[in-house]
């Protein structure tokens, strides 16, 4: 029996309905967070985290007054947000000699964040062109949705930021910038096996701006209008001297750049920039423990004011205990149904120093972080975080600003 022709106007509204399929898909609305395989060599994934801040201090908040009743602003915060929506697209061709792969950030604004094209000519050796994560942290590199806390810690977030073009004043067009850990440019990816110990390197070459921030010129005006042949020097290296168990890491950066001209505002600045860490990871799997210690640091070198002094000095720490109780459980009961799920209890330690103009008064921030996250296989992950902050500013009282924080994470 031979199927009834569908007029245009019911092929169109059957493409429409289809093209909403593929949508939600993205979206996440039936998530698997290992990605979803389209076709062999071409997958789509998404990440969505809605944050509840159940209880937050803000004391700075106190001194805000409603007018014209003159009643004193609330100091602590309650409420929803849209923390993370992600989506993207990879594929890969000719046996996984070329790729491709695609990330845009959805919440607040929309915007680029992975964009970039490999070529992988042998397992050790990755070549990546576009724009992607700088090799700085171990965590910077770790994706938003794995992250052990809700929030990635202060020193990590400050080298992501502060060894490219951000700046800590507000008398350019760079003090906003967000680098979301990414830059423009180009950059070599692999692996090298020491017998059986296997060293990971990431080297880039970039622009040294951040995440969506391009150099032009008369041909294509961006951000930046002129640059001379300077660049953002980057290099990350990882050594795991026992497999499984034992890895270290560290990077290091630099990032000059001499008379730059910015477009729109018509300024002329200088960037100069570096950057370090050292990280250590235990791991000690049957046990489900893992530990980890990091140390790093940087500095803004291009002495914005003319005062011959660099204009800031940064360095923090990162201390880290995770525990998933899932795993001693699934080995003493030998019960299938624990594989998925897991329960993990965690604490963190990190802190941050900053000091400007080499003023010798420096701030201090430090940051006790309690956590318990419960996860349903790589589909739904349910954090818990209590973070206790405490800021020594020789210039600023130590405001209140403690707070806790539940995160409802789904992704595919």
């Amino acid at each position: 029996m031979h199927k009834a022709q569908r007029s245009p106007a019911e092929r169109h509204l059957r493409r429409r309905a289809c093209g909403a399929l593929c949508a939600l898909g993205l979206l996440g609305l039936g998530p698997s967070a290992s990605a979803y395989d389209v076709t062999d060599g071409f997958k789509v994934f998404a990440n969505l985290q809605t944050w509840l801040t159940v209880w937050e201090q803000d004391e700075a908040a106190a001194a805000l007054t409603q007018v014209p009743s003159g009643d004193l602003a609330a100091d602590t915060t309650t409420g929803f947000s849209i923390q993370r929506a992600r989506v993207g697209a990879e594929g890969s061709f000719f046996d996984d000699l070329f790729g491709l792969r695609i990330q845009i950030k959805l919440e607040q604004s929309v915007e680029l964040l992975d964009a970039y094209a490999r070529l992988t000519p042998a397992k050790w050796f990755e070549l990546r062109v576009g724009q992607f994560k700088t090799p700085t942290t171990y965590e910077n590199l770790t994706d938003d949705q794995t992250l052990d806390f809700v929030s990635r810690t202060l020193i990590s977030a400050a080298i992501a930021d502060y060894s490219l073009s951000r700046t800590y004043y507000t008398a350019t067009q760079l003090s906003g910038v967000r680098a979301q850990q990414r830059d423009l440019g180009i950059s070599a990816v692999g692996q090298i096996d020491l017998g059986p110990v296997p060293l990971r390197y990431r080297l880039m070459l970039g622009n040294g701006l951040g995440a969506n921030q391009w150099i032009g010129g008369s041909s294509g005006k961006q951000v930046v209008l002129t640059n001379p042949p300077q660049f953002y020097y980057g290099a990350r290296l990882e050594l795991e001297p026992a497999p499984g168990f034992v890895t270290l890491g560290g990077h290091a950066s630099y990032n000059k750049h001499d008379n730059m001209a910015l477009g729109g505002a018509r300024m002329v600045v200088d960037l100069f920039r570096t950057s370090w860490s050292a990280d250590v990871r235990l791991s000690v799997p049957a046990a489900g423990l893992r530990v980890t210690g990091l140390y790093g640091g940087g500095k803004i070198l291009e002495d914005f004011y003319g005062d011959g002094k660099d204009d800031l000095h940064y360095h923090g720490w990162e201390g880290k205990i995770m525990w998933r109780l899932t795993e001693p459980l699934r080995a003493w009961t030998g019960w299938s149904w624990l594989h998925d799920h897991a329960l993990e209890l965690g604490f963190r330690y990190d802190g941050l120093m900053t000091e400007t103009d080499e003023s010798g008064m420096p701030t201090w921030q430090r940051n006790y972080t309690f956590g318990l996250a419960y996860l349903w296989r790589d589909y739904i992950k349910v954090q818990t975080d209590f973070i206790v902050r405490r800021t020594a500013d020789p210039a600023q009282p130590d405001l209140a600003d403690d707070g806790l924080i539940l995160c409802v994470q789904g992704a595919m």
